[in-house]
């Protein structure tokens, strides 16, 4: 969770910052890789001093013969970075010097790239297939780079080891040589070397072993032929074992600056455990996968052979866009915006959260890039998640609410009390108002009727007041007769009149009349 306080300065993929067009980027704390559709990479790194952020760039010497699709950081070595793109090659690259030090093959273009703690790099290719270069140290790479790039016999020693590294090249086949599908996602586990696979265009789900190749677990019966995954997550964090509950019910207690808290974790080995006679079980990591129909199918991630679904999770209207799994907890998001979250034991829809677009929003809402949840990410109570240009904030924790950054920036978090406190504070203002509007409206009402009954007579008083007005009205009106005495014209106004004629036919016969 963020604290509000975020810098909000424009990140380029160049010195010059100027807009160019980025192919794929990948972020590790304060280094952002871009690769380009040139073929290119560069390297920001965000710095800061004295309070002030500024970025240092790295653009490395060396290209792609065609778009960059794929980057990684490499977790244990960090001056390391790892491209691939649509020349169907994957580089590696070192940081201190900017320079390829090395270029793996594929079979096919490459879709998808996972390089391991393990000292493996893992590729998933076009055509369906999985080449695993395993025992590849990518530190010693680098090293070898730079103390022989300029000795005369660097080619020979490259051809040495480059030999040493395709012979522990492993190539996993497609699991239908008829009807390839591309790889479309992997997550790879690093406790048992093992990697889920999930394919374009297909609900078929694979658990292969990076050491041997084999098949070990292929998910079925859970998301209908016709679909597609969509999206995929692993519980990969490292497996607890669980004791009785009366080995649980005896708690340790830690000291922190809290006091005593109660630690429900087993505090002894297993081996002081079985002393006691409990015997000890493993808790199943799940796996959870997302289908275009809105579909969730919650797996045994450690089971193998054929494997059925625990759960099948229905609740959402459009595509499963993004999921998250702990033990506690799934949080689904789809490309209509709502987000899910359930019980793993039982699956119930324990919360739903929708995304509100204020109806003055310029956006286009028909445009399912501006609605779709593409990321989740969640602590214990709280989730970060990222729908369409916006970064969202839920806290889901006993007794709070959604929150937004806007509605708590600077403001100190409050307790129960405080929070009780605020709402019938907030409730009494509103009544406050309601009342005044209230009497507002009275106040119009009465004036209103007062016009209506002239200055408030009564119903008697008005009826004598109309009756009045009728008899002045027929008074108004002296004879009975009906032709008025204007209809009438009198003889001296004939004779004028005729007189007026006369001299205008006079006028209009007279050719000496002049007309102005």
């Amino acid at each position: 969770m963020t604290s509000g306080k975020r810098d909000r300065h424009l990140i380029y993929s160049n010195r010059e910052k100027v807009r160019q067009r980025v192919s794929s980027v990948v972020m590790d704390g304060e280094r952002v890789l871009w690769g380009h559709e040139s073929g290119s990479i560069t390297l920001c790194i965000r710095k800061k001093s004295n309070g002030n952020p500024h970025n240092k760039f790295k653009v490395f010497s060396g290209f792609h013969l065609g778009p960059v699709t794929l980057l990684s950081f490499p977790k244990l070595v960090s001056d390391v970075v790892v491209s691939g793109g649509v020349d169907r090659t994957i580089k590696i690259w070192d940081i201190t010097t900017t320079l390829s030090v090395w270029t793996l093959l594929g079979p096919a273009l490459p879709t998808s790239l996972e390089v391991t703690p393990d000292h493996r790099i893992i590729v998933g290719c076009e055509d369906g297939t999985i080449s695993v270069w395993n025992d590849i140290n990518l530190g010693q790479l680098a090293q070898f780079h730079r103390d022989n790039s300029s000795s005369s016999n660097y080619d020979i020693l490259k051809r040495r080891l480059s030999s040493e590294i395709e012979s522990k090249k492993l190539i996993i086949p497609p699991f239908n040589e008829s009807d390839r599908h591309q790889v479309k996602s992997m997550i790879y586990d690093t406790q048992k070397c093992v990697i889920i696979v999930t394919y374009t265009g297909s609900t078929m789900i694979k658990k292969y072993a990076v050491e041997s190749g084999q098949c070990l677990a292929t998910y079925v019966l859970g998301h209908a032929h016709a679909n597609e995954i969509t999206s995929i997550k692993w519980d990969i964090s490292p497996v607890n074992t669980i004791g009785s509950l009366e080995s649980i019910l005896k708690f340790r207690r830690t000291q922190n600056k809290r006091g005593n808290i109660i630690d429900l974790t087993l505090g002894k080995t297993a081996d002081s455990d079985s002393s006691t006679g409990h015997a000890l079980s493993k808790a199943t990591r799940l796996l959870v996968s997302g289908d275009d129909f809105g579909r969730i199918c919650v797996w045994n991630g450690d089971h193998d052979g054929i494997t059925k679904p625990i759960r099948i999770l229905d609740g959402h209207a459009a595509s499963i866009s993004a999921l998250f799994v702990d033990k506690f907890k799934i949080v689904s998001g789809s490309d209509d915006g709502w987000i899910h979250v359930w019980e793993p034991l039982s699956g119930r829809n324990i919360l739903t959260f929708s995304n509100k677009i204020p109806k003055n929003a310029p956006i286009n809402r028909d445009d399912v890039n501006m609605t779709r949840v593409t990321n989740i990410d969640c602590s214990e109570y709280q989730g970060v998640v990222t729908i369409g240009n916006m970064i969202k904030i839920w806290d889901f924790s006993p007794g709070k609410e959604f929150t937004s950054k806007s509605k708590n920036k600077g403001k100190p978090a409050m307790n129960s009390r405080d929070r009780y406190k605020s709402v019938i504070h907030r409730e009494v203002e509103e009544s406050i108002k309601k009342i005044r509007a209230e009497r507002i409206e009275e106040i119009q009402n009465d004036e209103a009727i007062k016009k209506m009954s002239l200055g408030g007579l009564s119903d008697e008083e008005m009826l004598e007041y109309a009756l009045m007005l009728s008899t002045d009205h027929e008074d108004s009106y002296p004879s009975s007769d009906p032709f008025d005495s204007a209809d009438y014209i009198e003889d001296s106004d004939d004779e004028l009149m005729k007189a007026v004629i006369a001299s205008l036919e006079l006028e209009v016969h007279d050719p000496t009349v002049n007309f102005e």
